[in-house]
């Protein structure tokens, strides 16, 4: 056990230092790029920010230090215009984001933080290399809104099957979500395009997606990442009732994928079981869309056609157990021929 904790910890430095390497990398490329010939277009936003050539920059030395929450803002204005964000922007992030004091938790108990922070994790248009939602991992903000996010950075995976890091196995997951949810999985995933679809707030389903290997630093991953969803859900101002859904759809994340592939999905106890555990059909969909984005990036070659059979197979049976039940209710509900 000290062997493989010795191990963990080496490595998740490894990973840690890997991308900030990148990040550092990617600014000395920048700064080595000749000048141009031609004067830069400048375009002032407001008076925070104006756009050069495409890309998002910020006035004033430091103006994300006494004002974290305007690094989410920046992110936000780079995406509804379509800028990128300048590597001297970026850098202000990083450092002011850095220079909060370990402990404080100004930014998670800030509403409109929080707020920001939503809109980019649900926003289906975040799409392609340099996302919001990944620059704002990037620059360390998810840590600031979600402390307890923080052990899972550059946290390696024992299991033989994974490989990816926690943290971006999580992203990943949410990312293929948002994949679903502009239709570009249709062919390959139907049923859960189709289920999208009927997902009205989808905050805590894409909340409890990112968070759903959360508690794997810290113990039984099931157990306590169901406690840091809805500590998460709290933080957000979604409310109790969608604080509770979080929970239980973090620490049910295993269940689908163990009882489809392991137990016989043709046993009707099974899945009278199983739906009294979900409890109803909005549950259920999330729970699905929940476990297939976690089955879908452990590995490019972990989800094959027959794990997916199985799980689309468990869900139409508990589905039709939830229909089967409104009907015995509705025909209880019906007063006799002889009743007046």
């Amino acid at each position: 056990e000290q062997l493989v904790a010795a191990i963990e910890a080496s490595m998740q430095i490894f990973y840690r230092g890997a991308r900030e390497l990148l990040r550092y990398g990617r600014r000395v490329f920048s700064r080595c790029q000749p000048p141009r010939a031609m004067p830069l277009l400048d375009h002032r936003i407001d008076e925070r920010f104006h756009a050069v050539e495409g890309r998002l920059y910020h006035y004033g030395k430091d103006p994300f230090v006494d004002t974290p929450v305007l690094g989410l803002e920046a992110l936000a204005i780079a995406r509804d215009r379509q800028l990128d964000v300048s590597g001297e922007t970026v850098d202000a992030i990083v450092d002011a984001t850095a220079a909060i004091p370990e402990g404080d938790t100004r930014l998670a108990d800030d509403p409109e933080a929080q707020q920001r922070f939503l809109e980019l994790l649900v926003d289906p248009t975040d799409a392609g290399h340099n996302t919001p939602l990944g620059r704002v991992f990037e620059v360390g903000l998810i840590e600031r809104l979600v402390p307890e996010f923080a052990a899972s950075r550059g946290r390696m995976q024992h299991e033989g099957f994974h490989v990816y890091t926690v943290d971006q196995h999580s992203l990943y997951a949410v990312e293929f979500l948002k994949a679903i949810a502009r239709g570009e999985h249709r062919r390959d995933y139907p049923m859960a395009s189709a289920i999208h679809l009927g997902i009205d707030d989808p905050r805590p389903l894409y909340l409890s997606t990112l968070l759903h290997d959360s508690g794997k630093p810290f113990g039984d991953q099931c157990e306590q990442g169901a406690k840091i969803a809805a500590l998460s859900a709290r933080r957000a101002g979604l409310g109790e009732a969608a604080a509770a859904r979080c929970a239980f759809l973090v620490e049910q994340h295993q269940t689908m994928p163990i009882l489809s592939q392991k137990r016989d999905l043709t046993d009707a106890l099974l899945v009278r079981e199983f739906a009294e555990t979900v409890r109803d059909r909005q549950t259920l969909d999330e729970l699905y869309l929940v476990s297939l984005a976690d089955m879908a990036n452990v590995s490019p070659e972990y989800l094959t056609s027959w794990k997916l059979t199985l799980l689309d197979e468990l869900y139409l049976r508990t589905a039709a157990e939830f229909a089967s039940r409104g009907r015995r209710a509705n025909t209880a509900r019906r007063a006799r021929v002889d009743e007046p």
